[in-house]
């Protein structure tokens, strides 16, 4: 089924803003390391771009940080409208990073904010896939889903378990990928876990203790108990 979507660009030499014809958001592209040319986003997420790959994923609650120990050349400014929850937007970017395998720099990993509501959170997916079909349609196709080949070449440090017609892997302890019938899972990874874990018979009953460790800690672990 085709989406549409309607928006406004306007391109200059040093930026290309595009705004969402209903007002509810924009996206700036900014061709600058300056990560202070834009002021007063006081709600926005933002990427950094090398090469036009992503290497860091950032919100701007409590302001900008200058990222002058980071290697880029560009960044992403999205402003996130009403109805999402700017912590759970993070969560939700980060966590599809990992899943398509993009490395990031950041130190850490945002955790999945606890009292947000469904509503909010399918808000937050929905908007995901604006931005990623906006993104790509401008030449920034990192978020685009991709399937897994078997000519993969697996470094040392990357661990695989098989079960039914799902692939989990992890990756140097960072990153975690689900594959289902090769083709990559793009969804919520800790639910898909856990939705692994229940179909496989395997009782994880403090969850929230391996929640606040992470995904790719949850995901290793279940892999030592999947048969």
């Amino acid at each position: 089924m085709a989406t549409t979507l309607n928006f406004n660009a306007r391109i200059d030499d040093d930026k290309t803003r595009i705004e969402f014809r209903d007002e509810t958001s924009f996206i700036n592209i900014i061709n600058s390391k300056d990560i202070n040319i834009v002021k007063g986003d006081s709600n926005s997420i933002y990427f950094l771009i090398k090469d036009a790959k992503l290497v860091y994923i950032g919100k701007t609650d409590k302001g900008f940080r200058n990222h002058s120990d980071k290697d880029f050349d560009k960044y992403i400014i999205i402003s996130v409208p009403k109805g999402v929850d700017i912590s759970y937007l993070e969560y939700s970017l980060v966590e599809l990073a990992h899943s398509l395998g993009i490395i990031l720099t950041n130190s850490q990993n945002p955790t999945k904010p606890s009292n947000v509501s469904l509503n909010k959170e399918k808000n937050a997916d929905d908007f995901i896939v604006d931005v990623r079909i906006i993104l790509e349609k401008f030449g920034f196709d990192f978020f685009k889903e991709r399937k897994y080949s078997r000519k993969h070449r697996l470094s040392t440090s990357e661990k695989i378990k098989e079960y039914k017609n799902y692939k989990i892997i992890t990756i140097g302890g960072r990153m975690t990928r689900i594959y289902i019938n090769n083709d990559l899972y793009d969804g919520n990874m800790q639910e898909k876990l856990r939705e692994i874990a229940k179909d496989a018979g395997v009782d994880f009953s403090d969850w929230s203790g391996y929640k606040r460790k992470g995904t790719v800690h949850f995901a290793m672990e279940l892999m030592k108990h999947l048969p």
